[in-house]
C-alpha cells in the first residue's frame, strides 16, 4: 500500500507556494488523499495520522473563498508538519469494536 509521508506533503506545499497552478490543484489533491486514507488505499507516515489529516483537511476546502489559504497558511503547515512529533495513531474506524 503506498505511503503519503510529511516530506511528500511538504514538497506539495511548496510546490503550491511557488507556482499558481500547482496550488490551484492542492484542494482536489488533498481531497484524494484524505479520503484514500479513510478507504484504505494509503496510508499515512505511521505516527503522523493526526497531523496529516489536519493539514490535508484545511487543504481540502482551500478552493472556497472563504477559506483561502495564503503563504504564510503555507509556511505554518510546513512548520508544524516538520516540528510534528510521532505521536501513537489513533486506531480508523474500522480497528474498533
Amino acid at each position: 500500500m503506498p505511503t503519503l509521508t510529511r516530506q511528500m506533503l511538504i514538497e506539495r506545499l511548496r510546490a503550491a507556494c511557488a507556482a499558481p497552478d500547482a496550488a490551484r490543484q492542492l484542494p482536489a489533491w488533498a481531497f484524494d488523499q484524505f479520503y484514500a486514507e479513510e478507504e484504505g488505499t494509503l496510508e499515512f507516515e505511521p505516527g503522523y495520522r493526526s497531523i496529516m489529516q489536519a493539514v490535508l483537511d484545511d487543504l481540502m476546502f482551500a478552493d472556497a473563498a472563504a477559506f483561502a489559504l495564503t503563504d504564510d497558511d503555507i509556511e505554518r503547515m510546513i512548520t508544524a508538519l516538520e516540528g510534528a512529533q510521532p505521536t501513537l495513531d489513533e486506531p480508523t474506524g474500522e480497528d474498533e469494536d
